[in-house]
């Protein structure tokens, strides 16, 4: 008896393998996504809401940018306030067209992205056929699309991470194919991977670390090729067009910034380099401390270890699916010692795309008698390591129910009585997108002055306190763990938007300070006025003795003068 070793399937799955995995996939996309939509607007009472601020900051930038020919967060002041061009411009161009309910711009971005997701994952595997007679698939594609992409979480977060997710697979796949087949185009010329690449890398900066691992797969290939000169020469432009892929982009953009009086990169890449960011931990560079931060989302590690291993247990020999797997394990490197793991579970989400396409590429190489076993497995792997992406879908209402008594209502008050006046904050998004005038932002996102003070993001009530003397706003907007350190003495609280009940963020205090006793009795006034149209959850805290402390304030003042 002479044993068979059955062929690996095409790389790219046949139409109507392809069209089962798109059925299944963008359908449960699109029902847990407007599930979640319909959650957040009977919660909020038809207020879309994202779960994340960070998406007013786009929107912000994108209103400024329509209605003020402006790249910033107010008119007439450029800012590098927005870490991913081209979302952003996306964005204008949508808003720009939907002048009313703009506020659905970047939802249905996201689906649009999402979608295309699914369709590129769908026709590049031939693993996943899901139909009911063959459930297991179903079951692996419903988890995979909506809970280990987490694409509906993406999608009501309101940010860019859909749009890079796709760009970065799509230029994957493309390079991968070519590189089993250099006659493998997929139908584009041959210069569209590295477009791709290049609008990746436009949508968000860490795009960069897929370019170096494309780099360093090409560069085995290279290493490893037939001594053809040709052959070699081929690679090694390859190599080059996908650093300038990845570098024209990055450094056209800093130019542009630096020409408009800015820094090299957008003021978030900048803070958070600083190591000042809230959700960031890059003050050490060592193995324990990168490691830490690739356990931060277990599935990353243990995808990134997969990689590793795969390129270890072939090496020297044919494996279809090398240039992935090299580079996922150098960008999950790069990403866990440069950048952030988690916060909604977005900034990963491409390099898990990029995991679970080498997953089912592997697991199309396997023998048919082991694929059901090994979708079993990695079913059973994703569930396990991902607990935290279901409980963030679970409680997305609560998310955006909390940004929405919170720094949505600050936006709707500054508006309404501070409209055109200066005003200081430290909480980016819904405030600037709801107030038209001059903006001090204490955390340096939409302020490069601030952002460049020594030591970067001071909480100094003496820097602050001249900040207000030269821009002279009336009021600021902070959380009560910022201000309990950083406001000068001066300043009056006058009152404090505090969330009632369930709350897991940062802190549930939202305080309104007066920055000179004359601004006392009108915030006073104010707020008292507004508090009838807090939404229920939140409760308006009036400091009662803001009108003792703004005659002490002054009784000082006429003292010292």
């Amino acid at each position: 008896m002479v044993a068979t070793v059955a062929e690996p399937e095409v790389a790219h799955a046949p139409p109507e393998a392809a069209h089962g995995f798109e059925r299944w996939g963008v359908a449960a996309y699109l029902v847990v996504t407007g599930v979640l939509v319909a959650g957040i607007l009977a919660r909020l009472g038809g207020t879309l809401v994202y779960t994340l601020d960070d998406a007013a900051i786009h929107m912000s930038v994108a209103d400024t940018l329509v209605r003020h020919g402006t790249w910033g967060v107010d008119a007439g002041v450029f800012q590098s306030a927005s870490s991913s061009p081209l979302w952003t411009v996306l964005v204008a161009a949508g808003m720009a067209v939907v002048p009313r309910g703009d506020q659905w711009v970047p939802l249905l971005g996201n689906l649009a992205f999402g979608v295309a997701t699914i369709v590129v994952l769908g026709r590049n595997q031939t693993v996943l056929r899901p139909s009911r007679r063959r459930p297991l698939d179903a079951v692996v594609t419903v988890v995979l699309v909506t809970v280990v992409l987490f694409l509906p979480g993406l999608a009501v977060s309101g940010m860019e991470h859909s749009l890079q997710l796709v760009l970065v697979l799509g230029a994957v796949i493309l390079f991968q194919r070519r590189a089993h087949d250099p006659a493998d185009r997929g139908g584009l010329p041959a210069w569209a991977p590295y477009a791709v690449l290049a609008l990746a890398t436009l949508a968000r900066f860490e795009t960069a670390f897929v370019g170096a691992g494309l780099m360093a797969g090409l560069a085995y290939d290279w290493a490893h090729a037939a001594r053809r000169s040709r052959e070699r020469l081929a690679r090694a432009r390859e190599i080059v067009a996908v650093g300038a892929a990845v570098a024209v982009p990055v450094v056209t953009f800093s130019l542009f910034n630096l020409a408009m009086g800015g820094g090299v990169l957008p003021n978030s890449v900048l803070v958070k380099g600083q190591g000042a960011g809230s959700h960031t931990n890059h003050a050490g560079l060592g193995p324990g401390d990168i490691g830490s931060r690739l356990a931060a989302d277990p599935l990353v590690g243990a995808l990134a270890v997969f990689a590793v291993a795969y390129v270890l247990l072939t090496w020297g020999r044919p494996a279809r699916y090398r240039l992935t797997a090299i580079t996922l394990a150098v960008a999950a490197l790069l990403h866990a010692t440069f950048a952030d793991i988690g916060w909604f579970e977005r900034y990963q989400a491409y390099l898990i795309a990029l995991g679970i396409y080498l997953v089912l590429g592997v697991i199309a190489e396997a023998p048919a008698g082991l694929r059901s076993r090994a979708l079993a497995a990695l079913l059973v792997v994703t569930v396990v390591f991902t607990p935290m992406k279901a409980t963030l879908l679970v409680r997305t209402p609560q998310y955006a129910d909390q940004m929405y008594r919170h720094t949505y209502q600050a936006g709707l008050f500054l508006h309404r009585y501070y409209e055109g006046r200066p005003i200081a904050t430290d909480q980016l998004g819904y405030i600037t997108l709801f107030h038209d005038g001059p903006v001090t932002d204490f955390a340096g996102l939409g302020d490069y002055d601030v952002l460049r003070h020594e030591p970067p993001r001071t909480e100094d009530p003496v820097y602050w306190a001249g900040l207000q003397a030269r821009r002279g706003f009336p009021v600021a907007v902070l959380p009560g763990v910022t201000s309990l350190y950083a406001t000068p003495p001066d300043w009056i609280r006058v009152g404090t938007l505090h969330i009632d009940g369930p709350y897991d963020g940062v802190g549930r205090d939202l305080e309104f300070w007066a920055t000179s006793p004359g601004e006392v009795a009108p915030l006073e006034a104010h707020l008292k006025e507004f508090e009838p149209e807090l939404p229920g959850g939140v409760t308006l805290k009036m400091n009662g003795l803001a009108g003792f402390q703004a005659a002490a304030v002054e009784s000082r003042a006429g003292a010292a003068s």
